[in-house]
């Protein structure tokens, strides 16, 4: 008998010298659909055919599905939120959705792709919520076709129910808490790679300080890798600045210890010479001396939420994609305390 081998889209996708949504919408028959060029569909069908690639076959369901719901997760999240998110999943479960489970996949993001085929039917889930995506993930979500139900978790993607928080506002608070704080010169550390939630955390901190600080603003913008190392690196490039920033926004809370180390490397006081803001509210900034003031999202209740929606998407009373907004708090602590008696902010 022959072995099968799976292959993969990606794979595909590789050698036709094209992105996986692309491959995908070729050898799910929607390429003239979305205006695929002749040719490079052709290259991908032959490849495809070469490889033994054989598309599964979509039929009415004669067994009933998994009651299992799919929490896909990238590699490079980070652990402070799967203890809230699991909690709050798993009490919609036991309020309402008795006998399901949770299974947790591990995919790397930017290859979303690579796991498209739990999604394809419902043979593995009955319904998934989708973590963490970044800018080429969303891409190939926006042209994939899922049979299952799906929410995507804290990313507005076109076409999916989403669970979401307000980035833009996330970063103009953070922008004006330093100014109210009398800080004058700013600066934002963001991974170095594409998300929409990231960017716009950039955009509404860049924007408030035009907005406020008019043709004086300065805003020092830094895209470093999203871990400790890149946080330290960060940090010996900020205090090498002339005039070296006042403030700092860390869009990210897997940078923050290594920051703040290099900070105190450095020689500097944290919130008399620099002022730290940090976004995900992670245990470490708590523990970290001195505290770091962060934002806090509510992750067991959108992950709680998002259980609600596949619930009801799964029993048919849930038609159309739906978006649900939640609530954002900063936690205020040492590295920059609550504003008491608000400097005067002045366009220049």
């Amino acid at each position: 008998m022959e072995e099968k081998t799976y292959v993969s889209i990606k794979q595909i996708a590789a050698l036709a010298h094209v992105s996986p949504s692309t491959a995908s919408l070729v050898l799910n028959e929607r390429g003239d659909e979305v205006r695929i060029a002749p040719d490079t569909q052709a290259r991908i069908k032959k490849i495809a055919g070469e490889l033994n690639y054989h598309p599964k076959v979509r039929q009415k369901r004669t067994v009933p599905r998994p009651k299992v719901i799919g929490v896909l997760w990238p590699s490079d999240l980070e652990k402070g939120p799967m203890t809230p998110f699991f909690t709050g999943a798993r009490r919609w479960i036991k309020e309402s959705m008795q006998g399901y489970e949770l299974m947790m996949v591990v995919y790397e993001k930017g290859n979303l792709a690579e796991k498209a085929y739990l999604l394809e039917e419902a043979n593995y889930f009955s319904g998934a919520i989708i973590m963490g995506i970044g800018a080429d993930d969303a891409t190939f979500l926006r042209d994939f076709q899922s049979g299952v139900p799906v929410v995507v978790f804290n990313r507005d993607v076109r076409g999916y129910n989403t669970v979401i928080i307000d980035d833009y506002e996330v970063g103009q608070f953070a922008c004006t808490h330093f100014l109210r704080r009398g800080r004058k010169t700013l600066s934002v550390v963001s991974p170095n790679y594409a998300s929409k939630a990231l960017s716009l955390r950039v955009i509404g901190y860049v924007n408030r300080a035009k907005e406020l600080m008019g043709n004086g603003y300065r805003v020092k913008s830094l895209q470093v890798d999203n871990s400790d190392e890149g946080g330290y690196a960060a940090a010996m490039e900020l205090v090498a600045q002339e005039p070296r920033p006042d403030a700092a926004f860390v869009a990210n809370d897997r940078m923050i210890n290594g920051f703040i180390k290099g900070l105190l490397h450095a020689g500097l006081e944290i919130a008399r010479d620099i002022e730290v803001i940090s976004f995900g509210n992670s245990m470490g900034n708590l523990w970290i001396v001195p505290s770091v003031t962060s934002f806090d999202y509510p992750v067991e209740e959108m992950a709680r939420e998002s259980m609600q929606i596949l619930e009801a998407a799964i029993d048919g009373t849930l038609k159309a994609p739906v978006t649900r907004n939640f609530s954002v708090s900063c936690i205020f602590r040492d590295s920059s305390p609550a504003v008491e008696e608000p400097a005067a902010i002045s366009a220049v």
